[in-house]
């Protein structure tokens, strides 16, 4: 996840957020990062409800010390790659083009470095 996506992330996320909560709080970028944590953990230690991840049980707090189980739904519903005024509805991808060409130029250049550097054959 390049600074770019995370930024193009925070900026849609607000911009949307805003639009649908009143009372949204500006998504900041360590908070995304508390966020994708919890998405992340979500999918290594399976619950039967989403609930359950922000148990009052210590053995069970991970996401409830990252942030409230609101906030997380509100950033969840929010989550945004592109501005729905100003897209290009004629692509059928249109919801994820930036950050699908975001993510092509990091591989891209991370390819290109690596063609550069050179292949080690004795891996």
């Amino acid at each position: 996840m390049t600074d770019e996506l995370v930024k193009l992330v925070n900026e849609e996320s607000n911009r949307y957020g805003s639009t649908k909560y009143s009372t949204w709080s500006v998504l900041e970028e360590q908070e995304f990062y508390n966020f994708l944590v919890i998405c992340f953990h979500m999918n290594t230690e399976k619950r039967s409800s989403p609930k359950e991840y922000w148990s009052t049980r210590i053995i069970c707090s991970f996401a409830a010390r990252l942030m409230t189980r609101n906030r997380f739904i509100e950033i969840l519903n929010s989550l945004h790659f592109v501005d729905n005024d100003t897209s290009d509805k004629s692509n059928r991808l249109y919801k994820v083009q930036p950050a699908i060409d975001l993510m092509n130029k990091a591989f891209g250049d991370e390819f290109t470095r690596v063609r550069k550097k050179g292949y080690n054959k004795t891996c």
